[in-house]
C-alpha cells in the first residue's frame, strides 16, 4: 500500500482515498460474487451481468450533508434482474422471485460484523 500526501485536498478526501475506496470497492466485489453465487441459472445471463462498482456524489446528493460521498455498488443488469429478485404479475399471477442480491448483502455484512 502506498501511502501519499496530496497537498491540494483536505485530509477528509485523502483519507477517502487512501482508506475507504478500497474497502467499498472491496466489499462491492464480495457481494457481486456471493450474489452470482445465490442466482438462479437458467442460461446463465443473470449470473454473468451481475458487475461491482462505485459511484461517486457530494453528500447533498446523498442525503448526508456537505462531505464527498463514495458508495459500492452491485450492479444486476439482466432484463429480469429485478423480477428474479422480487417477484413479478404475468396475467392475473405473482410468480415469486427467487433473491439473490438481498441475501448476499446479509451474507457479507455478517461476515464483515462477525
Amino acid at each position: 500500500m502506498t501511502i501519499a500526501y496530496l497537498p491540494d485536498v483536505d485530509f477528509e478526501r485523502q483519507a477517502m482515498e487512501l482508506i475507504a475506496r478500497p474497502m467499498i470497492v472491496d466489499l462491492a466485489g464480495e457481494v457481486a460474487r456471493v450474489a452470482k453465487e445465490f442466482a438462479p441459472v437458467e442460461s446463465g445471463e443473470l449470473r454473468d451481468k451481475i458487475a461491482p462498482g462505485i459511484e461517486e456524489m457530494s453528500g447533498a446528493e446523498a442525503g448526508v450533508g456537505d462531505s464527498h460521498v463514495v458508495v459500492g455498488v452491485v450492479y444486476a443488469r439482466a432484463d429480469h434482474s429485478a423480477a428474479q429478485e422480487f417477484g413479478w404479475m404475468q396475467a392475473d399471477q405473482f410468480h415469486v422471485g427467487q433473491p439473490y442480491l438481498r441475501p448476499a448483502l446479509e451474507v457479507v455484512i455478517y461476515s464483515a460484523t462477525s
